[in-house]
């Protein structure tokens, strides 16, 4: 109630202080009749000047809109960020994967290349020839497999040895295909030698056949006779020589009928133990030749492999562009020139539609900055009050800082711009890798009253806590 009590009072003032003032000018003579008057009177009777009061009436509202201004109105704020220019995608880095002599040089600093253009080539003696010593390994097995595969299939009248789709020389071909006949004719040989034994036994078991069939036809009829000889010698009508000489024969030829069985037995069992050590030849040629096979197969595949690394080391002699780009820092000029694993012998700087700029934020204002955020770049090359700035867009933001000696912690950003040209005195100039900039990221918004409260409000929160 005072406080209400005190502003009606000092309203009333001010008012009956206004209309007494006005009375007063209504009052007053006009200027013509003052001018008679005494000076001091006069003074006193003339009007105060209406220049003094507008001017505090125009200060006063001037002050009364910004104080409302810096209530209402806000301003960005924004986080500078200095950096230079990179392009899209990083520059490609153009290296040796092994030590060679620089055979010939397809370009110079500044030349424009497209993807898979050739660069630089190295002399690939080296991987071309163990690019032809594997080759000549891998057709030398495969000639092996298809040798192999046509003397399991039965020789080469059932299987020739006939390449399918293999560019093979000729001399090698008819090699493989004399060594084919010639393991087959050995088989054969082979056999034919088993083939004769096993002939020979039979021979042998027919002969013995032939004599037990004989013995059996005479050993009846020749103990008849015995038997005969025998009852005529005990009644005195032969001779007892006679009858002692047929008994010789009958045991003679018994002992005959025997051994004639015993060959016939031995032949049968020559005959079958020939048979298998045929069928044993026959297989363990076929297991050899199933081995040399497999391992054939193993070698081929292992060639394959090693053929696999040589082409790649022999293409990799020509070092080709990586991406479509622009020459740059081309390290040798020198044709038979020595190179090392690893040296940079170019760089290929990528052609972007729309450059990005590498920042580095400060670790102040890191916590404020997200992709999508606006920002106004100025390049160090193109003062901005005369060639203005170019726009751009927050895309990434390092999740980890760098250390920086002078800076401290610092974190890459990437910022990628609306435009890759800048207008120049009425041309247009591309922005070009490595230019120096500064990047003015809009973090936020913030009214202009905070900017006059934050140090008092600081203070009032540290004030009074020192010892």
């Amino acid at each position: 109630m005072t406080a209400l009590s005190s502003l009606s009072r000092h309203w009333e003032l001010w008012r009956d202080a206004w209309i007494a003032d006005r009375r007063r000018t209504e009052r007053r003579l006009p200027k013509r009749e003052r001018e008679f008057l005494p000076a001091a009177i006069e003074l006193m009777e003339t009007p105060v000047s209406p220049l003094g009061r507008g001017l505090i009436w125009v200060l006063c509202g001037f002050f009364a809109v910004a104080v409302a201004w810096s209530i209402i109105g806000k301003v960005d704020v924004v986080a500078i960020a200095d950096g230079k220019v990179i392009p899209h995608g990083k520059t490609k880095v153009v290296q040796p994967l092994e030590i060679g002599v620089i055979r010939a040089i397809h370009v110079q600093d500044g030349d424009r290349v497209k993807a898979g253009q050739d660069l630089i080539d190295l002399d690939p003696t080296d991987a071309s020839a163990d690019y032809a010593r594997m080759e000549r390994e891998r057709v030398a097995r495969t000639l092996d497999i298809l040798r192999l595969d046509s003397l399991l299939a039965g020789g080469p009248s059932a299987a020739p040895l006939t390449p399918k789709d293999e560019k093979i020389d000729p001399l090698l071909l008819e090699a493989a295909r004399q060594l084919l006949r010639a393991q087959w004719q050995e088989r054969i040989a082979k056999l034919a030698a088993l083939d004769g034994e096993i002939e020979q036994r039979r021979a042998d078991l027919r002969v013995a056949e032939t004599d037990i069939e004989r013995l059996n036809a005479v050993l009846p009829l020749l103990r008849d006779r015995t038997e005969s000889m025998s009852g005529l010698a005990k009644q005195g009508l032969a001779s007892r020589l006679r009858v002692s000489e047929l008994q010789q024969q009958l045991i003679e030829t018994e002992k005959g009928l025997a051994s004639a069985v015993e060959k016939r037995q031995q032949a049968e069992a020559a005959i079958r133990a020939a048979e298998q050590q045929r069928q044993q030849a026959e297989r363990e040629s076929e297991s050899n030749w199933r081995k040399e096979r497999a391992d054939a197969l193993e070698k081929r595949s292992a060639a394959e492999q090693e053929i696999l690394k040589a082409r790649k080391r022999r293409d990799l002699q020509q070092l080709t562009s990586p991406i479509d780009g622009t020459v740059t820092n081309l390290a040798t000029w020198t044709v038979g020139g020595i190179v090392k694993p690893g040296d940079t012998l170019l760089n290929v700087v990528p052609l972007a539609e729309q450059p990005e700029i590498e920042a580095m934020a400060l670790n102040k204002d890191i916590g404020f900055i997200r992709p999508g955020q606006p920002v106004t770049v100025k390049f160090d090359a193109f003062p901005f009050t005369r060639y203005g700035t170019l726009s751009g867009e927050v895309i990434d933001i390092s999740r980890d800082a760098n250390k920086d000696d002078k800076l401290g912690l610092i974190y890459p950003v990437r910022i990628r711009l609306a435009a890759s040209d800048i207008a120049v005195d009425g041309a247009r100039v591309s922005i070009t890798p490595g230019m120096a900039a500064s990047a003015e990221i809009v973090t936020g918004q913030r009214r202009l009253i905070e900017f006059i409260l934050s140090p008092l409000l600081r203070y009032r929160d540290e004030a009074g806590r020192e010892r």
